[in-house]
C-alpha cells in the first residue's frame, strides 16, 4: 500500500501533500517508477509539466545536506532528473518547445525543464564553495541541449503553503514578456494545503480543472486521491462561496460525484437534481425566495422545506407557476390592503396597471406599495420606487408622498442584494415582474461571459438612511 502510494505520489501527485516521507528517499526506488509513465498520461495529465518541477525541487530540498555531502548521491538525482525528462519527451508527439508564446503542455514542460535546471545549477554554485568535487561543467554539459543557462525564466506567484490569504495567479516572466497561466495550483494540488484564498479572474476555469484533476486521480492514482480528498469538503465549500455565481452554476455540479461540499438545499434530496433545483441551490437563499415570490423583505425567508416545495411547483412550468403565485397569493394580498376602495391606476379589464402598464399582481408583494388619496387608492411598483424616493411625491397628482418607509426598505434590500451579486459576478436589475426577474437571472447566470471586473455599486446610503425624523417633521407641516 505505501509503495503504491509513493509511486502514485511521485508520478501523479505532489510529494508535499503526502504523508509519505520523501526525505532520505531511495532514489533507486524512484527510478523504477519512471517506467510507469505512459502515453495516455501525457494526453490526460495536464498537470505533469508543473508537478514534475515541483517534485524534483522538493526532492533536492528535502535531501539537500545529504546530497551535497555525497556527490555520488547528487549525481544519481541528476541522472534521475535526466531520465525523467527523456522518458516524458519520448512520449511527446512533437518535442519542440515554444518559449516565446507558450500555449501547449509541451511548451509548459519545456519551460519547467529550464526552471528546474536553473534551480539545480544555482544550488551547485552555492555548494561549490565548500565542496571542490562539485563539477558544474559536467552538469551543464549533460543538459546543454536545453540552453537553460541562456534562458532567464521566472515564475511569479503567491505560495499557498504559508498560512496567508492567497490567490492562484501564476505569471511566466521572460525578459520583456509576461504570460499568465491558469489552473497551476489545481495541477499542483495546492488547494488542499491552504483554503484561505480569494478569487481573481485568472481562476475562472479552476473548478472545471479541479474536476478533471480528480477524475484523473481516480483513474490513475486512487491511493493518492484518498490522501487529498480528505480536505476536499473544506476547499470545495470555500470555492462554492467565493467564486462567481455563473462559474458555480456552470462548473461546480460535476464535483458532486466526489466527496465535496453539498449546497444546503440539496442535502436532503434523494432524486436527480433538476435544473431549477440546481440554479436555486447556487443562489443565496434570500434571492431564491424573493424570485419564487415570497415577500422576504417584510417577512424573511420561509425555510428549505417550503422553498423546495415551491421549486417543484415551478418545475411544472414557469408561466403556470407565476400565474399560480399571482392568483393564489398576490391578488388576495392586493384585495386585503385595498378595503374595497376604487383605484386611481389605469385598469384593463380586471387588471390594475402600474405606470409601466404591467399588472401589479405580477410583481413580488414587497415590490408593490399603495397610498390612499382623496377617496381613491394608488398602487406603485418597484420600477417607480427610485423616482418616488427622489421626488417624494405621488406621480399621479404630484402631491406629497406621506409614507415612504416601504419604498426605503425595498430599495435598501435591493441594493444590498445587488451589491452581493455584483461582488460575485452577477449583475441583476430586479426591478421587473416575477417572471421578468426570473428570466433575467436565468439568462445571466448561465452566460459564459462571466463578469470579472466587479463594479463598485453606488449605494446612496445617505438617501436610504435619512433620519426618519425629517420625514415625520415634513408630514406634520
Amino acid at each position: 500500500m505505501s509503495l503504491d502510494l509513493k509511486r502514485e505520489t511521485f508520478l501523479f501527485g505532489n510529494i508535499e501533500n503526502s504523508d509519505i516521507n520523501f526525505r532520505r528517499v531511495s532514489l533507486i526506488t524512484l527510478e523504477t517508477f519512471i517506467d510507469g509513465l505512459e502515453r495516455k498520461h501525457t494526453l490526460k495529465d495536464k498537470s505533469w509539466p508543473w508537478r514534475f518541477t515541483k517534485n524534483f525541487k522538493c526532492l533536492l530540498e528535502y535531501n539537500e545536506n545529504n546530497l551535497f555531502s555525497n556527490i555520488e548521491q547528487f549525481d544519481y538525482l541528476v541522472n534521475l532528473l535526466h531520465m525523467t525528462i527523456k522518458k516524458y519527451e519520448s512520449l511527446l508527439v512533437n518535442k519542440k518547445y515554444n518559449f516565446l508564446s507558450p500555449s501547449t503542455e509541451t511548451d509548459f514542460f519545456g519551460i519547467n525543464i529550464v526552471v528546474i535546471l536553473n534551480y539545480f545549477r544555482n544550488k551547485l554554485y552555492l555548494y561549490k564553495r565548500n565542496n571542490s568535487e562539485i563539477d558544474i561543467e559536467k552538469f551543464e554539459e549533460k543538459f546543454k541541449e536545453y540552453n537553460f543557462e541562456e534562458n532567464d525564466f521566472v515564475f511569479d506567484y503567491v505560495s499557498p503553503y504559508d498560512d496567508i490569504k492567497w490567490t492562484s495567479k501564476w505569471k511566466f516572466l521572460s525578459k520583456n514578456k509576461e504570460v499568465t497561466f491558469e489552473n497551476i495550483d489545481i495541477y499542483l494540488d495546492s488547494y488542499f494545503k491552504n483554503t484561505n484564498l480569494y478569487y481573481n479572474s485568472s481562476m475562472c476555469n479552476n473548478i472545471r480543472a479541479l474536476t478533471e484533476r480528480l477524475e484523473f486521480l481516480r483513474d490513475h492514482a486512487p491511493n493518492y486521491l484518498k490522501e487529498v480528498e480528505k480536505d476536499l469538503p473544506k476547499i470545495s465549500e470555500k470555492l462554492f462561496n467565493i467564486f462567481p455565481y455563473g462559474v458555480i452554476y456552470n462548473d461546480y455540479k460535476p464535483l458532486l460525484k466526489f466527496n465535496c461540499y453539498v449546497p444546503k438545499l440539496l442535502r436532503d434530496i434523494n432524486t436527480p437534481v433538476s435544473n431549477y433545483l440546481w440554479i436555486f441551490s447556487v443562489l443565496p437563499d434570500f434571492l431564491t425566495c424573493y424570485l419564487l415570490g415570497f415577500p422576504v423583505v417584510s417577512m424573511d425567508i420561509p425555510g428549505n422545506k417550503k422553498t423546495i416545495e415551491f421549486i417543484k411547483k415551478l418545475e411544472e412550468g414557469e408561466e403556470k407557476y407565476f400565474d399560480y403565485i399571482k392568483k393564489q397569493f398576490n391578488e388576495k394580498y392586493i384585495e386585503s390592503i385595498s378595503f374595497g376602495i376604487e383605484t386611481g391606476n389605469l385598469k384593463e379589464e380586471d387588471k390594475i396597471l402600474d405606470l409601466c402598464y404591467n399588472n401589479i399582481t405580477e410583481y413580488n408583494q414587497d415590490d408593490v406599495t399603495c397610498l390612499f388619496n382623496q377617496n381613491v387608492i394608488h398602487y406603485f411598483t418597484s420600477k417607480e420606487f427610485r423616482t418616488i424616493l427622489k421626488k417624494q411625491e405621488n406621480p399621479y397628482n404630484r402631491q406629497f408622498f406621506p409614507n415612504i418607509s416601504k419604498v426605503i426598505e425595498n430599495l435598501k434590500f435591493k441594493n444590498k442584494v445587488k451589491k452581493n451579486l455584483n461582488s460575485r459576478g452577477l449583475d441583476l436589475e430586479l426591478d421587473g415582474t416575477l417572471l421578468e426577474n426570473f428570466e433575467e437571472m436565468k439568462k445571466k447566470i448561465a452566460s459564459k461571459n462571466i463578469i470579472h471586473y466587479f463594479p463598485h455599486i453606488e449605494m446612496h446610503t445617505d438617501t436610504f438612511y435619512r433620519p426618519l425624523l425629517e420625514i415625520l417633521l415634513q408630514n406634520m407641516q
